[in-house]
């Protein structure tokens, strides 16, 4: 963060030996790389290879014509009309959930979002409404694989895969567990050969209308499994971070409960609250990082070739000359026509440009969903006063240890 704002838009560092990295944090240097000259920049290397050593997040690892032909694919699996359609799903499993929930008890904020997300996404992605049976396998399959992906990632030095060490073991067995799971499931959709309504049938039936192209069992299996993880950590992230804003500040809390329980259909300031903890404590933290394959020019600045463009969008959103009080929650900042306070690209919560992410519609209507649902029935309450979270930047912006809260029961 000091490096960011005491070199200004654009900060250099190195990578050890390994690669020289820049910071760009300027909006109109960022819309410049997202938008006019993405082309010019590939994901870098380092990521896309620890990526493979786990297994592929393929779409966001793709690059020129096969990155366009799949995507081109995928879009419609995330169509407005399909994604509109899984609101009584979401409505339905966190329902279960505030009927397991007990007032008065502390529940691990985090964990229980995560079980919860998952088994949304499960029936989504798959049509199994009881998935959360599988949790504690496939939680932990995750969270080995994107633990490994990190290690990789940010080490100087990689240690080979075929080296007998017990964490070689570990990732192992996780892709294996994760990987066959979802192939057995693609297995047995094929033989079916029916449209289930989920996106798992959107995948199997998806056709380039140009050349009839189709996707591989291996494609949606990478593909899915992209989706699993997305599909319910960052969601699941993004609602718990928001449950501790609010009870942090429960007066906030108690006016957005009157907005929900009203009949006037307002739902602006849980717009608001939802916009402000994404702005705060961004998912997807830190992952924006692509090498220059051909010289760029922002304006006076030049980004030789090799170079590595690094975006965060935590740094992003805490600078103080685009934001006032950057630590502090206010839901106020979107009120209205909040756009144009903010140059364009200060706050993109789900990206910008070709590569903007196709799964913003599905997690914004998922986050509001279960937070509506969640204080409706409940108050979320700080174990006391000078409860404080701190913040795990792995993969994700995880609360660390955990996130713990009481729940009180609304009368």
């Amino acid at each position: 963060m000091g490096l960011a704002e005491s070199q200004g838009g654009i900060a250099y560092f190195k990578f050890g030996p390994i690669a020289d990295l820049y910071l760009v944090t300027e909006p109109e240097y960022i819309r410049e790389i997202l938008v006019k000259q993405w082309m010019k920049t590939i994901k870098w290397e380092r990521l896309t290879q620890a990526s493979n050593r786990v297994t592929k997040f393929n779409i966001v690892f793709l690059e020129g014509e096969i990155w366009r032909s799949q995507r081109k694919l995928l879009t419609p699996a995330f169509h407005t009309e399909r994604v509109q359609g899984y609101i009584n799903m979401m409505k339905a499993h966190t329902t279960k959930l505030m009927q397991r929930w007990k007032t008065n008890h502390v529940y691990d904020i985090r964990q229980e979002m995560t079980a919860l997300t998952m088994g949304i996404i499960g029936e989504i992605l798959f049509g199994i409404q009881d998935i959360e049976r599988e949790a504690t396998p496939l939680s932990q399959a995750v969270d080995t694989l994107l633990s490994q992906f990190i290690m990789d990632a940010a080490s100087l030095i990689v240690l080979p895969k075929w080296l007998p060490l017990e964490r070689n073991k570990r990732e192992r067995l996780a892709k294996e567990t994760l990987i066959s799971y979802l192939q057995d499931i693609i297995k047995i959709r094929r033989i079916s050969e029916t449209d289930h309504g989920d996106e798992l049938s959107a995948l199997l039936f998806a056709t380039d209308a140009e050349t009839g192209e189709t996707l591989t069992d291996k494609q949606i299996g990478d593909e899915l499994y992209s989706l699993f993880v997305a599909g319910h950590e960052t969601t699941a992230l993004w609602v718990s971070w928001a449950l501790y804003m609010l009870a942090k500040q429960p007066e906030v809390q108690t006016q957005l409960h009157r907005e929900i329980i009203s009949s006037s259909g307002d739902k602006s300031l849980l717009d608001r609250v939802l916009k402000e903890t994404l702005r705060m404590y961004p998912p997807a933290w830190s992952l924006f990082m692509r090498r220059v394959v051909e010289e760029i020019q922002l304006g006076t600045h030049i980004i030789p070739k090799g170079g590595v463009i690094y975006i965060s969008p935590y740094i992003q959103r805490h600078l103080p000359q685009f934001w006032n009080n950057p630590d502090k929650f206010e839901p106020s900042r979107f009120e209205g026509d909040w756009k144009e306070k903010y140059p364009p690209y200060t706050y993109m919560p789900f990206g910008g440009g070709a590569r903007v992410c196709l799964g913003a519609n599905l997690a914004e209507l998922e986050a509001k969903v279960i937070l509506q649902i969640i204080l409706t029935y409940y108050q979320v309450v700080l174990l006391d006063q000078n409860q404080s979270v701190q913040m795990d930047g792995g993969f994700t912006l995880r609360p660390y240890p955990g996130l713990d809260l009481r729940v009180r029961e609304r009368l």
